[in-house]
């Protein structure tokens, strides 16, 4: 039962502190504390019969002796450079994790060993769906056929439940001036995030877009808009840029290309919550398809650092309040967080949580009263008055790359039928049935299903054995009797189970497979 103790110092005092300590490293950041207006910082103490054992310059806040502490466990030790950057000395960071109970400890630790066995990055490779390469850099995943497939089902499920509620699809590039995120706010808080494009023919200053909502404002702005042509619903799947220190990078679900399933609703104040409605309907159907429940977030402004945003306390007073107004009607539970919202809005923000309980904040709803205000968008109204719409924020998967990865350990590699990028292997007895077989995916090809043949000499054992491997959900397995009676046989993954039946009873069975 070891007291936690804190003390204040002033900024000078606690760099020569730390000079004493030996502390380089601290003494930095208080140095970065200074350059932001701090003038005091605090030290804690770990005290022990009235002797310090442990002094450290720390944030806290602390309990308020060891004893508090339930049970814990350092789990692993990694390098780390400081402050993230390559350029910077390395360091030796510990984990540790706490809890309440053993209990709850022994939980995390068995839910780590099996998220240790669903690692994303090591499935990924022995499924084939993506690679990284020195030559290409890190940070920027290469998709191979096999996960090329996967990400178009995502995306194409994801339209196929947009569509109806009246979105269209554009088009931007991927650079832009600078001009357009000075303009918008992005260049003055990412400014460390984005890619810089040197040009030989120009001076003018050009960017790799870490953002597609400035794009799309320039859109709505091509021409006068009136009330009648509200709400404009503008959706696309593309990729932007990050400048994301290298060690910070990780598989996929930390990377420096990420393909944004994005788009941005142009609205009169009066349509905002119920397009919020059909937003919060697209989210729900699309995670219902995968078995990931959802918690839900009200992410909101912190009023004590008004600096962190864009706009006044009023607006966003009343954007908080609608978002806040549209969860109490749908009578769901949720919870508010302070200092989340985005810098231009607040937000809902959906947390999956996949098979082995670790939560996931993946789809959001933004409103944004500020990008229209910068952009001097305007629509005219009944009384022939110019207007500012107000601009929605959605995202259903997010990022692709990062939904790939949590997908892939969510399911362990062994996907749904209509997600896998192979769906059905058939697996011929002997050579002397291949000549069926090939006809048999034939049949199955042209019922639009993906069916690869293993027509190899090996051994029908061995060749279940490669299918189980690849994960396929589909085995079709044909020998003698099925030629005859132009019938299949199915084996499933992960099962023993076997049921015989017609090609184009087969075929039945899956056609409605795919959601949406």
């Amino acid at each position: 039962s070891q007291p936690f103790s804190g003390e204040m110092f002033s900024t000078p005092d606690a760099k020569k502190r730390l000079a004493e300590m030996e502390q380089p490293f601290k003494i930095e950041l208080v140095e970065s504390f200074e350059e932001e207006g701090t003038t005091e910082v605090s030290f804690y103490s770990n005290l022990l019969n009235d002797q310090v054992k442990f002094v450290d310059l720390c944030r806290g806040g602390h309990l308020e002796h060891t004893g508090q502490v339930g049970a814990f466990k350092l789990v692993k030790v990694a390098g780390a450079y400081w402050r993230g950057d390559e350029n910077n000395p390395m360091l030796q960071r510990i984990y540790g994790v706490a809890f309440k109970t053993k209990e709850e400890l022994d939980a995390y630790l068995k839910m780590m060993e099996e998220a240790k066995k669903r690692d994303h990055r090591k499935l990924g490779q022995q499924l084939d769906l993506f690679t990284f390469s020195e030559l290409v850099g890190p940070g920027l995943p290469l998709f191979t056929p096999r996960g090329t497939i996967m990400r178009e089902e995502l995306t194409d499920f994801v339209w196929r439940l947009m569509k109806p509620y009246g979105y269209t699809r554009v088009n931007i590039p991927h650079m832009a001036k600078s001009d357009l995120y000075k303009t918008s706010g992005h260049w003055d808080k990412f400014a460390d995030d984005i890619f810089h494009i040197s040009s030989k023919k120009t001076d003018t200053a050009f960017v790799m877009k870490p953002m597609n909502c400035p794009h799309h404002t320039q859109i709505y702005d091509s021409r006068p808009r009136s009330y009648k042509e509200l709400p404009l619903r503008y959706s696309e799947v593309t990729t932007v840029y990050r400048d994301e220190n290298t060690g910070q990078l990780q598989g996929l679900t930390r990377v420096r290309s990420i393909t944004q399933d994005d788009a941005h609703v142009f609205c009169r104040m009066d349509q905002v919550k119920e397009e919020a409605l059909a937003i919060y309907d697209i989210v729900t159907s699309f995670y219902e398809a995968f078995g990931m429940t959802l918690n839900l977030r009200l992410s909101m402004h912190d009023p004590e650092k008004p600096e962190k945003y864009l706009g006044g306390a009023e607006l966003w007073d009343s954007a908080v309040g609608t978002l806040r107004e549209m969860l109490d009607d749908l009578g769901k539970e949720y919870e508010e967080a302070p200092g989340e919202a985005a810098f231009y809005g607040p937000k809902i923000d959906f947390i999956a949580r996949d098979a082995i309980g670790r939560d996931w904040q993946l789809a959001t709803i933004q409103l944004d009263f500020n990008l229209p205000e910068r952009f001097n968008l305007t629509y005219v109204d009944s009384n022939g008055e110019k207007q500012r719409p107000v601009m929605i924020h959605r995202a259903i998967l997010g990022s692709v790359e990062r939904f790939m990865g949590v997908l892939i350990e969510h399911f362990a590699g062994a996907f749904p039928f209509w997600l896998s990028p192979e769906q059905i292997r058939l697996l011929p007895v002997s050579d002397k049935f291949n000549a069926y077989a090939e006809k048999v995916r034939g049949e199955l090809e042209a019922a639009g299903y993906r069916a690869t043949l293993d027509d190899s000499s090996n051994s029908l054992g061995k060749k279940i054995r490669e299918a189980e491997l690849w994960k396929i959900p589909s085995m079709l397995i044909i020998g003698e009797n099925e030629m005859n009676d132009g019938t299949v046989t199915e084996r499933n993954y992960g099962q023993r189970e076997q049921n015989t039946l017609s090609v184009a009873d087969f075929i039945a069975k899956y056609n409605e497979a795919k959601p949406g």
